[in-house]
C-alpha cells in the first residue's frame, strides 16, 4: 500500500496567550478534557473547550475572538460538550450544548444570549434554520415549525430528539441578566401553535416538537441534510433514522452492517449528472469513546421519486424511495491490518467539499436543476499504526463520481488502495511532527481550495480524474505536551491522555497551534514522463489556454480579505503545477517549443510572485483580515517618511563626495542598479516619481518578481533589505 505524503506550506500558528492560560486553570474539575473544533461555516472560526471554559479564535490569524466561563446550577461546574456554528440576523454565532443547557452564543459580544434547559445532558447540536416566521421562505418546515424563529435539533443522553424554538425575534429576557429558560413540548395542530406558542413565551418558556421522546435507545449524533428536508439522527447502538422535517415523520429507520458500535458522524455527497434522483450519505462507526478499535466508513444510496429546483435555487430530493449500504470500508481492518494490538483509532472529523459550474449547461437548464460537477469527501483519524508506538494521523479522500465510475464496489482490499480511482490514503505525520508529539484536535478541509492535477479535458468521455491526483489546502488544530508526557503517549490512549494531563494539573504545557498545509501528489519520476508522453500534444494545446485563464493580476494594492487569500492560493497551486508541466513539455512537442519555453518562463514568475504575495500575507505585512476600523488607524507602509529618510541620506552622501566619486549612492541605489532601468520605470510613480528605492508602494516591490531576466537572489534581497528596514531610524 503506497500512502501519499502531505507536506506543511505554513509554521505552526500559537493560540493566544490568554486562551491557553484560561483553559489550563487549575480549579477546573477533575477529569476536564481538552478538545477543539474548526468551523466548516463562510465565517471562518477554531473553538477549543475546557470544563465549563470557551475559546473563539480567527484560524487563520491567530486573533482571540471571543471568551466565556459557563456557570451552572447550585454550586455546580458546568462542562461545555457540544458547539456548533449558528449566525442569526448578520451576527456571528454559535450553539453550545453546557451540561443539561442549550445556550446561543453572541461571539462578537462574548455574552450567552438565550440559555434554555433541556431534560437530560446535551449530547448532540445541528442547526436546521436560522430563519422563521409566517412570513419567512421555510415553506419546506412542516407548518407548526413555521411560527418558530430559528430551529435546532437538540439530543440528550435520556433519549430525547428535539426541534427547539430558539425564538431569535425577542431577546427580552436576555438583555441584563441571563435566565435558564424552560421547556414547553407542542402537541398542538399547526393552526393552534401561534397561539400556544405565544402563551409560552409569556411564560418565558421556548416551545419544542419531540421527534423521539425518553427511550433507551439514546442518539449519538445529528446531521440535517438541506436538499432532502431530513434530520439524520445516529444512535449509539449502531442504527439510523431519517426524519422529514416538512412533515416530521420518520421515512426510514434501520441497522446499519457494522453491528452494535455507535454511529458518530455523518457527512452528505451528491453526484455528477446521476440519471436518477438518488444521492449518497456516509455514516461513521466508531467505538472511540470506550477506547475500541473499531472505525468504519458505511456509504448509503437514498433514492429518491424525484428531483427538483425550488423557488429559491435550492435542489430538493423528495419522496424517499429507499435506502440501501453500498459500500463500506473498515479503517482498523483495512488500512492497518490486525496484529493482536488495539490500535485505538479515533475519527477527527469528516466533511464534504463540492465544486459547482459556473454556468448552467444545456442539460441542466432544461430540468432546472444544478448538480455539483465534483464532489469529494475527507475522513480524518489517529491511531497506531502495526508496530509503531506513537500516533500516526491520516486522511482518506474519497470521490463519488470516481467510484460511480468505477462500477460502485462494495468494498476495498488493501492491495488495490495503490492505484484505486476513487478513494486516495494521505500520511499527515510529516505535518504532524511540527507539534511533536503530536495531538491533533480537528481538521477542516477549505471548501474552496480542490484542484486537480491534469484538466479534466485531458480524459477519455466519462473518465473521472483520479482522486489522488486531486489537491486540496486543510487546516488543522494541534496541541503539544511537555516531556513529562512522552512515556504516556506511547502507552495511554488518546482519551485517557488528555483526562490524565487535566487530574495532574500539568495543563499549562500545553501549547495550541493552527496549521496550514496543502496536500499534493509527488509522482516518481517514471511516472511523470508517462504521464507527459500520453498526452503531450493535447496538454500542450491546453497549456497555452489554462496560461491565458490563470495568468491574471494577483494583487492590486488592495486590501487582501480572507476569500481573495484563498483564491490566491488557488491561483499559485494552479501556476505551480502548470510551471511543472510546461517544464517537460518542451522536450515532447517540438513544433510549439518557443511558445511554451516563454509561458513556462512566465508561470513560473506568476508562481513566485504568488508565493510572496502570500508570504507577506502571512507575515502581516498586508492588512489581511481587517475590518475598516483597524484599517484607517493602522500604517503599513509609510512612503513618504521612507522616501524623506532615503533622499536626506542621498543628499549627505553628495556633499561628503563633493562631486568627485562616481557612486551609485547608497547601498540599496547598488542593489536596485543590477536589475536595470526597468526598475526606475516600475517605480516611477507617486507625486515625486524618482524611480529610485524605496518603491512606491508593496505592490510595485512585489512587482520586482514579474520581471524577467533578472536573478531571482537579486529580488529577494531588495525585497529582504525593505523588510529589515522598513521603518528608518528616528
Amino acid at each position: 500500500m503506497r500512502s501519499l505524503t502531505a507536506q506543511a506550506t505554513s509554521s505552526l500558528l500559537n493560540f493566544p496567550k490568554e486562551s491557553i492560560e484560561a483553559l489550563g486553570e487549575d480549579d477546573l474539575p477533575q477529569g476536564s478534557v481538552l478538545w477543539g473544533k474548526i468551523s466548516g461555516g463562510s465565517k471562518g472560526l477554531a473553538w477549543l473547550a475546557r470544563g465549563p471554559h470557551l475559546e473563539v479564535v480567527n484560524p487563520v490569524t491567530g486573533e482571540r475572538l471571543s471568551a466565556y466561563r459557563f456557570c451552572g446550577l447550585h454550586g455546580r461546574t458546568p462542562t461545555v460538550r457540544v458547539v456548533k456554528e449558528f449566525s442569526w440576523w448578520k451576527r456571528l454565532g454559535l450553539l453550545v450544548g453546557v451540561g443539561n443547557a442549550l445556550c446561543l452564543y453572541d461571539v462578537e459580544g462574548s455574552r450567552v444570549v438565550k440559555s434554555i434547559a433541556l431534560p437530560g445532558r446535551v449530547i448532540a447540536i445541528e442547526p436546521v434554520t436560522n430563519d422563521g416566521g409566517v412570513n419567512a421562505s421555510n415553506r419546506y418546515l412542516h407548518p407548526s415549525l413555521r411560527w418558530f424563529t430559528g430551529v435546532a435539533a437538540v439530543a440528550t443522553d435520556v433519549g430525547h430528539v428535539l426541534l427547539v424554538d430558539l425564538c431569535l425575534h425577542d431577546f427580552s429576557w436576555s438583555q441584563k441578566k441571563i435566565e435558564i429558560l424552560d421547556l414547553d413540548f407542542a402537541t398542538a395542530s399547526p393552526g393552534e401553535v401561534a397561539q400556544v406558542r405565544e402563551t409560552a413565551m409569556r411564560g418565558k418558556r421556548h416551545l419544542c416538537f419531540p421527534l423521539q421522546s425518553c427511550c433507551r435507545r439514546a442518539a449519538s449524533t445529528l446531521y440535517f441534510i438541506s436538499r432532502t428536508n431530513q434530520l439524520v439522527v445516529g444512535f449509539s447502538n449502531g442504527s439510523l433514522s431519517l426524519w422529514n422535517i416538512g412533515t416530521l415523520t420518520r421515512e426510514h429507520n434501520s441497522w446499519l452492517k457494522g453491528g452494535r458500535i455507535p454511529v458518530c458522524a455523518f457527512t452528505f455527497q451528491e453526484p455528477a449528472n446521476d440519471p436518477g434522483s438518488s444521492c449518497y450519505l456516509w455514516a461513521v462507526q466508531s467505538t472511540q469513546k470506550s477506547g475500541g478499535d473499531a472505525l468504519t466508513l458505511r456509504l448509503l444510496q437514498l433514492t429518491f421519486v424525484k428531483r427538483r429546483r425550488t423557488e429559491s435555487g435550492r435542489v430538493m430530493y423528495e419522496d424517499l424511495a429507499c435506502c440501501e449500504e453500498k459500500f463500506g470500508l473498515d479503517l482498523a481492518d483495512v488500512i492497518f491490518p490486525r496484529t493482536g494490538q488495539n490500535s485505538n483509532m479515533k475519527l477527527l472529523g469528516c466533511q464534504t467539499v463540492e465544486e459547482f459550474n459556473d454556468r448552467l449547461d444545456e442539460d441542466d437548464s432544461m430540468n432546472g436543476v444544478i448538480s455539483p460537477n465534483a464532489s469529494v469527501s475527507f475522513f480524518s483519524w489517529q491511531g497506531y499504526a502495526s508496530g509503531q508506538k506513537y500516533l500516526s494521523t491520516y486522511l482518506g479522500v474519497f470521490d463519488i463520481n470516481g467510484w460511480l465510475n468505477a462500477q460502485m464496489p462494495a468494498s476495498l482490499r488493501p492491495e488495490s488502495l495503490h492505484d484505486c480511482p476513487y478513494f486516495a490514503l494521505w500520511s499527515l505525520d510529516m505535518v504532524t511532527s511540527l507539534a511533536s508529539p503530536n495531538l491533533v484536535l480537528d481538521m477542516m478541509v477549505d471548501q474552496t481550495s480542490l484542484a486537480w492535477r491534469g484538466p479534466p479535458s485531458y480524459l477519455a468521455p466519462g473518465e473521472t480524474p483520479r482522486v489522488s491526483s486531486c489537491g486540496f489546502a486543510c487546516e488543522m488544530v494541534m496541541a503539544r505536551k511537555g516531556k513529562a508526557f512522552e512515556q504516556k503517549l506511547q502507552e495511554e490512549q488518546l482519551e485517557a491522555l488528555l483526562s490524565a494531563a487535566a487530574e495532574t494539573g500539568s495543563l499549562e504545557l500545553l501549547v495550541g497551534y493552527i496549521n496550514r498545509w496543502t496536500a499534493e501528489e509527488q509522482p516518481s519520476a517514471a511516472e511523470n514522463l508517462q504521464f507527459v508522453r500520453e498526452c503531450a500534444w493535447n496538454r500542450a494545446l491546453h497549456a497555452a489556454d489554462e496560461f491565458n485563464q490563470i495568468c491574471v493580476p494577483l494583487f492590486d494594492g488592495s486590501f487582501i480579505d480572507q476569500e481573495t487569500h484563498r483564491s490566491l492560493h488557488q491561483c499559485q497551486f494552479r501556476l505551480y503545477n502548470l510551471s511543472t508541466i510546461l517544464n517537460c513539455l518542451p522536450r515532447e512537442a517540438q513544433g510549439i517549443c518557443e511558445d511554451l519555453t516563454d509561458k513556462h518562463e512566465l508561470a513560473g514568475l506568476n508562481s513566485l510572485y504568488a508565493q510572496m504575495v502570500m508570504w507577506f500575507c502571512r507575515s502581516g505585512l498586508l492588512p489581511e483580515g481587517l475590518d475598516e476600523s483597524q484599517r484607517s488607524s493602522r500604517c503599513f507602509y509609510n512612503y513618504p517618511l521612507l522616501q524623506s529618510h532615503y533622499r536626506a541620506h542621498r543628499e549627505r552622501l553628495m556633499l561628503l563626495s563633493r562631486g568627485k566619486w562616481d557612486l551609485d549612492g547608497l547601498m540599496i541605489d547598488g542593489m536596485v542598479s543590477h536589475l536595470g532601468k526597468r526598475v526606475e520605470k516600475l517605480w516611477c510613480r507617486g507625486e515625486e516619481p524618482t524611480g529610485k528605492y524605496p518603491p512606491p508602494s508593496l505592490k510595485a516591490l512585489l512587482q520586482l518578481y514579474l520581471l524577467e531576466d533578472t536573478v531571482e537572489i537579486a529580488k529577494h534581497a531588495i525585497v529582504s533589505f525593505l523588510v529589515v528596514f522598513i521603518t528608518p531610524p528616528a
